[in-house]
């Protein structure tokens, strides 16, 4: 294994190296130590390792194999495993590129070209509109058809109590 940028102390390299099992089937260098609720492996530094008390152990391992992080840049896991440091699966990248390369519900969506129904989302059958603070896209066709289909059980109902009030009860029809 090579070092490249070794401004770390031994006792944090020694630690994350005993914290490393290789999965030989898929090549993950996965972290057997303390991993937090999301499953990333995290390292107690006590402040020594960047300022902060605890480190991300595929961080670190970026760190300690590539380099720094730019300030605004996340760790992307090519691999998708959270626990795996392996520097070759790690990459160094914008947070909104991390974000559109995972399978979270909104990503999957955002990348929808039409509605559930089949039509397609452009041109004009495509608006955006914010709810909650989220930019969301809404199938004007769709739209259209609700509408219809609302404006068409309102008149029912209107047809419905106009004749109960002329005399005709509801059980008649």
């Amino acid at each position: 294994m090579e070092f490249r940028f070794g401004s770390f102390p031994d006792k944090f390299v020694n630690l994350f190296l005993d914290n490393i099992s290789i999965n030989i089937v898929t090549g993950c260098w996965e972290w057997t130590g303390v991993v937090d609720p999301s499953g990333y492996g995290k390292i107690f530094s006590d402040g020594a390792i960047c300022g902060q008390r605890l480190v991300a152990a595929h961080r670190f391992s970026y760190m300690l194999h590539k380099g720094d992080i730019p300030t605004g840049m996340v760790i992307d896991h090519l691999c998708r495993n959270r626990k795996c440091s392996n520097p070759s699966h790690l990459e160094c990248v914008t947070a909104l590129e991390n974000t559109m390369r995972g399978e979270a519900w909104p990503v999957l969506n955002s990348k929808k070209t039409h509605c559930h129904k089949g039509h397609p989302f452009s041109g004009d059958n495509l608006r955006y509109y914010i709810w909650r603070g989220r930019t969301l896209r809404r199938c004007i066709q769709c739209q259209r058809d609700k509408d219809i289909a609302k404006s068409e059980i309102r008149a029912s109902n209107r047809a419905r109590r106009s004749r109960v009030e002329i005399g005709h009860s509801a059980q008649e029809e």
